[in-house]
């Protein structure tokens, strides 16, 4: 488990990431500036991430950017639906997904805008898409575990007890 100290870091290094990239993520407005948001300056993210897992960081990216944020929770696929079938009239400015398979129906659908490369450059090339239209900006680890007195059979113990 990360120590808070950790925890906060990630989380405020990860809202200077959005924050970054958000001059190029906001659609065009009337004028022609890019990165105005389409709502009048509120900044509207759709969200397919948990509340509880994000919430924070979203408060925290709020503060960085010094603008109101409004976000939209779901599940990935169903927003990356809507934005498909909003297109250029949604009111999204981000979308934050929890899953590759969203985001790559958005891109091969040419609905993604495309970041500020200074930021997406920020992110290891293997977690950023070539077009610079999405970046990761977190990971997650899966983990198997077992006790050895419940597997006491030689092929599942551990190679240093062999």
């Amino acid at each position: 488990m990360r120590s808070p100290l950790t925890r906060r870091l990630i989380t405020v290094t990860t809202a200077a990431t959005l924050a970054l990239g958000l001059a190029a993520c906001g659609s065009d407005d009337k004028a022609g500036t890019p990165g105005a948001t389409s709502k009048g300056g509120t900044l509207v993210i759709y969200s397919g991430r948990n509340e509880k897992l994000v919430g924070p960081l979203l408060a925290d990216l709020e503060k960085a950017v010094g603008q109101k944020v409004e976000i939209r929770y779901g599940d990935s696929s169903e927003l990356a639906a809507q934005l498909l079938e909003e297109g250029d009239s949604t009111d999204a400015d981000l979308f934050f997904s929890q899953d590759a398979g969203a985001l790559g129906a958005l891109s091969k659908k040419g609905a993604l805008g495309v970041l500020d490369p200074a930021s997406v450059a920020l992110a290891p090339e293997r977690y950023r898409s070539k077009d610079g239209s999405w970046v990761g900006v977190s990971a997650r680890s899966r983990v198997l575990g077992s006790t050895l007195r419940r597997w006491p059979q030689p092929s599942c113990r551990r190679a240093s007890s062999s």
